[in-house]
């Protein structure tokens, strides 16, 4: 159902980096810590009856909050010249809107969710445009309400080129520690792509894109999410 291919993802990327990411600034960095404040929708479709291809259909908007920290890097800025940096990762999560759903099962229009990470992060500062960071999920306890529970773990690969954050991964939403590797084909694992904007230097705007296609899903459920932020980073 949903088709996002990563080559027109990083095509668009780069596109907009010819548009936005003119800034010859050394100073920006590829930050971890990060508290945000967004809106977020979520899109579920489940088979009502695979004879007549017919489907539940859900969604829900909301406000969602999300703090994101790493002790021992931000302890490590105040070593700017170190290139290469490894350190904790923690984060968590929490959204509250409205639900409208034709599944009897979604007998509430009231909406909540949460979602909370434990794992480590790795970055490497190539230049002072290009910094590369890897962040590990390793526990995952997550409830969104509308799809079953999403606990498991995950891999984020994120890229700042100049003032631009592009960002992309895969979520396994059963196993933890290294799910998304064990299960690399698993219905269970989701895609998700995302981008930040440096509006300055503790500043950003940004979208993140979740989804499970149909084609992957083995009761034929698809599923979008979708998030745009405001935040500080530091």
């Amino acid at each position: 159902m949903y088709r996002i291919s990563f080559p027109s993802f990083f095509l668009f990327c780069f596109i907009s980096l010819r548009i936005l990411g003119q800034d010859s600034s050394s100073v920006y960095r590829l930050k971890v810590s990060d508290l945000n404040i967004g809106v977020d929708s979520r899109f579920l479709h489940t088979i009502q009856d695979s004879a007549s291809a017919s489907y539940y259909s859900t969604a829900t908007q909301g406000i969602s909050f999300r703090y994101q920290s790493s002790i021992i890097l931000q302890a490590l800025t105040k070593y700017p010249g170190k290139r290469f940096k490894i350190g904790d990762l923690l984060s968590g999560e929490m959204a509250a809107g409205i639900m409208q759903s034709n599944d009897p099962v979604q007998n509430t229009p009231l909406w909540f969710a949460y979602r909370f990470e434990m794992g480590m992060v790795m970055q490497y500062r190539f230049s002072p445009h290009v910094d590369l960071g890897v962040n590990l999920i390793l526990l995952r306890f997550a409830r969104d309400y509308v799809t079953q529970n999403v606990s498991g773990s995950a891999i984020d690969v994120r890229l700042r080129v100049k003032r631009l954050v592009f960002e992309g991964g895969v979520d396994n939403r059963v196993l933890r520690i290294f799910g998304y590797v064990a299960n690399a084909n698993d219905e269970a694992n989701m895609r998700h792509l995302g981008f930040r904007f440096l509006l300055s230097l503790d500043r950003n705007i940004g979208a993140r894109l979740e989804w499970l296609g149909k084609s992957r899903s083995a009761n034929g459920d698809g599923l979008l999410n979708m998030r745009m932020y405001w935040g500080k980073s530091f």
